[in-house]
């Protein structure tokens, strides 16, 4: 069983940048009013939203109070559906698939019970008579089933101070676990200690999960120590870009009283003391939501948060933008009449977060959404920039990494790196590595230090040269070098991948080169931060098809073993055993390993060697046992794919396929395009041109290189001298 509608988060997070520069603090607000319907239950106090018909459209849901009416509007017409007429709806509801029949659910507030409704009957069961007023659902006890977390609030005379649980058994029987929090108000889940379990966030205090619910201690944890507002709407998000569940809290109750809205900093161990960086210093005390999400797609989740409209005039529904990592802050307003329970969406899912809300007493309410107009026709496509024109010499590879840990992806070719200017269309700064260091192979944090140090050969472009020097990074992007590399077998590098093969934590490189009958060498890495402990070779296979390498666990035994091409090495601990993916007699060229058809095991993506002709560019399916042959899939034919790579470009939870065409002949007709993985499958491909006018050759690498949440494309060519750079600037590509 699992909470359908998450995923509609999950692509809030990821989605793509509009073209608005949003230093301009009077810039009129990409937000549209829409009113859903102007006579919705009276006193609509819950909302909540999920798909509700299984058409793939987020619909909503809306629970009266006064008018004893929960209802669904169906997405895009809101035609208005009644669940239930004859109780008093309160403040929370959910949508979830709770009996695992592939249909959701809603689990609703009323005044004294939490219950669920049985999508399409709409069948109430009771699993508790209580009185809550907020909600979560998650598999808490990893069981494979969603339970339920609640508390009531204390401002109004209700017990605030328990954390009541209700642990799935079936659907007519729910156990009943409490303990004690601070009394006040407001409820989110979420994963604080990334262990892979839902912990439980209250006002200033978090709960460890320790993986069951009964019997168990929910060890409380304080974040929010300067906080002394007991009533709160609370959420959670990476703020500042480190990877970390960040806390926010806006106060809640009661009108008249002022407090402020703040974000709280996870350390990098949850446990220690959290930083408290305000928001707005002083506001009214009547802030009954708040929600974050990147809102203009530029890498920074903004957050969002509604005044109730009992408050002093006006009442701001506004978006504070993330400016600097949480660091600087600009409020916009999309209303000043006020809000309440506010949901996000992306109702017309084209690719911006919308939000949905409603003030919840008094005169009958419009039912209203909020359009974020940013995802517009005139942001679409793609921008190219040339980050270098005149490259002294070749590059084999391209690839992008944070060598001066700014956050910001470096660029790598031959032998040099490009920092990067937090903006594409700047200048980039080439920066050469120097100490004999030509060409990269590969980019790793090869001494264990927390830096990206360089791996390189000595020799020039396509220069024959297997001696190797790698070059420590301090963090900032200055390098020592070491030469204590025994020299390899090979002219120039066609493959390289860097790996943990043996299990014990030590790495290798592989390596495959241009020249054949070299086959395939593991460059072993000294264990530890030996950095002056010489670094040896180890031939492991006489066959190498002189292409790309990729490594993942292809037979699912728990190790890496190494993909060439039409053939693979299996990893038997200390021998390698050759197999053969299909049976061709053309030439492999690029490859990539990626679980094409969501079936939990990797497949083959690969680009077949075609020099200014066509060529194919095929997936292989790995259908359970890897030793036999695997299924071809055919996705195109272009002018030599011989640059790929494989990334969820759209945001829809399925592999895409990226590549550009080697086509020496007529440089002006070489593409890059994206094939559009449209079933999830990998049996409907779309194609996208992104550019045409740029031959490729190892190039077509997928980066966020500008941090604003989508994926650009790096590349570069064999007949031409270009690093460039593809900027995407497409709410869908």
């Amino acid at each position: 069983m699992k909470l359908k509608s998450s995923s509609l988060i999950l692509f809030a997070l990821m989605c793509y940048p509009f073209a608005c520069g949003r230093s301009d603090a009077d810039q009129e607000q990409p937000f549209k009013q829409i009113i859903v319907d102007a006579n919705g239950p009276l006193d609509p106090w819950g909302k909540a939203v999920g798909d509700i018909n299984g058409d793939g459209m987020p619909d909503l849901v809306v629970g009266g109070n006064a008018g004893q009416e929960l209802v669904w509007y169906e997405n895009p017409n809101w035609t208005k559906y009644t669940i239930a007429s004859n109780l008093k709806f309160s403040t929370d509801h959910a949508v979830a698939d709770l009996n695992g029949d592939g249909q959701n659910d809603i689990i609703s507030l009323t005044k004294n019970m939490l219950v669920w409704f049985e999508n399409p009957n709409w069948k109430m069961t009771l699993i508790d008579s209580i009185t809550l007023h907020d909600i979560e659902l998650a598999d808490f006890d990893a069981d494979g089933d969603l339970d339920i977390v609640g508390r009531n609030q204390s401002a109004f005379g209700g017990d605030g101070g328990w954390l009541h649980f209700y642990i799935f058994e079936s659907m007519d029987s729910w156990r009943h676990m409490s303990f004690r929090c601070p009394a006040g108000e407001g409820l989110a889940v979420a994963n604080i200690d990334s262990d892979h379990l839902p912990d439980v966030v209250v006002n200033g205090r978090w709960y460890r999960n320790p993986g069951t619910i009964e019997n168990a201690v929910w060890q409380e944890n304080i974040y929010g120590e300067s906080w002394m507002w007991p009533h709160a709407t609370i959420t959670t998000a990476d703020l500042n870009n480190d990877d970390r569940l960040d806390i926010v809290l806006a106060p809640a109750e009661r009108e008249g009283e002022r407090y402020r809205i703040s974000w709280f900093e996870a350390p990098e161990i949850p446990q220690q003391p959290w930083q408290e960086h305000i928001v707005e210093d002083s506001v009214e005390a009547v802030h009954h939501f708040v929600a974050c999400a990147d809102f203009d797609h530029d890498g920074g989740i903004d957050i969002a948060t509604a005044e109730m409209h009992q408050g002093r005039n006006p009442d701001e529904v506004k978006i504070f933008y993330n400016l600097d990592y949480g660091k600087v802050w600009q409020k916009r307003i999309l209303s000043k009449n006020g809000s309440h329970n506010m949901q996000i969406l992306d109702f017309d899912q084209d690719g911006d977060m919308d939000i949905f809300g409603a003030n919840w007493s008094g005169e009958q309410q419009n039912i209203e959404l909020w359009e974020n107009q940013s995802c517009q026709p005139q942001y679409t496509g793609w921008q190219r920039h040339v980050v270098d024109s005149k490259r002294p010499w070749k590059a084999i590879f391209i690839q992008a990494a944070d060598l001066n840990s700014d956050r910001l992806p470096d660029l790598v070719a031959g032998g040099w790196w490009y920092k990067n200017p937090g903006k594409p269309a700047q200048a980039w700064q080439r920066i050469a590595f120097g100490y004999q260091a030509r060409n990269f192979a590969a980019i790793y944090d090869f001494n264990g230090d927390g830096y990206l140090d360089v791996l390189a050969t000595k020799g020039k472009g396509a220069e024959a040269n297997a001696e190797f020097v790698w070059l420590k990074n301090d963090g900032n992007g200055s390098f020592s070098p070491y030469d204590n590399i025994q020299p390899a077998d090979g002219d120039f590098l066609q493959g390289v991948a860097v790996g943990d093969f043996s299990g014990d934590g030590r790495l290798a490189v592989a390596l495959s080169w241009h020249s054949p009958g070299k086959g395939i060498q593991l460059l072993q890495v000294p264990s530890g931060q030996q950095d002056t402990k010489k670094w040896r070779v180890q031939h492991i296979s006489e066959i190498s098809q002189d292409e790309q390498l990729s490594v993942g666990d292809i037979d699912t035994d728990g190790d890496l073993d190494i993909l060439l091409g039409s053939k693979w090495l299996r990893n038997d601990g200390n021998s390698w055993q050759l197999f053969d993916v299909f049976e061709t007699s053309e030439n492999p060229d690029r490859n990539r390993l990626a679980d094409i058809n969501g079936d939990g095991r990797v497949d083959a993506v690969v680009g077949f060697e075609a020099i200014s002709k066509p060529g194919k560019l095929a997936w292989y399916e790995h259908r359970g046992d890897a030793t036999s042959l695997w299924k071809e899939h055919h996705i195109a034919e272009l002018v030599g794919p011989m640059s790929l790579d494989v990334a969820d470009m759209d945001g829809d939870g399925d592999f895409d396929v990226i590549a550009g065409e080697h086509n020496l002949e007529s440089p002006a007709k070489a593409r890059l395009l994206i094939f559009e993985n449209r079933d999830g499958e990998g049996a409907e491909w779309l194609e996208h041109t992104i550019y045409t006018g740029d031959e490729h050759h190892d190039g077509a690498q997928v980066v966020d290189i500008d941090g604003d949440g989508d994926l650009d494309i790096i590349s570069i060519g064999w007949g031409h001298d270009n690093v460039v750079l593809y900027e995407n600037k497409s709410c869908r590509f």
